[in-house]
């Protein structure tokens, strides 16, 4: 069977048609684009396919199973998740319409680009001053 970008598209959109929320389907599209990324020339998919990703994803330090545990080791549901995050919001004094998975999600991905933001003009500032050091040690302190 080949797979199209298109026909991976028309998916997500039936599973909006489905009743699946916006939300859902945008944390399906990057997994589906990486999955689309993976496939051999040709977009082929074989019964390997699916396995031949996990493996890979496996040797890239991806671990399958739960992301939360207990203090045993055992999973956590999701309510419990959600409750754990609702009581250090209110401990930490956040809006309580705040305190849910998503919102927490949000946070780290705008936390994440800033943290880019700050590094990329770090790195710009540390060019700036590398160029006048090399200026000043060549002579052309005052542009000539």
């Amino acid at each position: 069977m080949t797979v199209s970008w298109e026909e991976i598209c028309r998916y997500l959109d039936s599973l909006a048609v489905r009743g699946r929320q916006r939300e859902t389907i945008q944390v399906y599209r990057p997994k589906l684009e990486a999955f689309f990324r993976f496939l051999p020339r040709g977009r082929l998919v074989t019964a390997r396919t699916l396995e031949d990703w996990r493996l890979s994803l496996l040797k890239a330090g991806y671990s399958p199973g739960p992301v939360f545990l207990t203090r045993s080791g055992r999973p956590m549901r999701r309510t419990q998740v959600s409750g754990e995050i609702r009581t250090l919001c209110r401990d930490a004094r956040v809006d309580a319409e705040k305190s849910n998975p998503r919102c927490l999600r949000r946070l780290y991905q705008a936390t994440q680009e800033q943290i880019r933001a700050d590094v990329l003009s770090l790195a710009e500032q540390a060019h700036e001053q590398l160029l006048d050091a090399e200026q000043r040690t060549v002579g052309w302190e005052n542009g000539g």
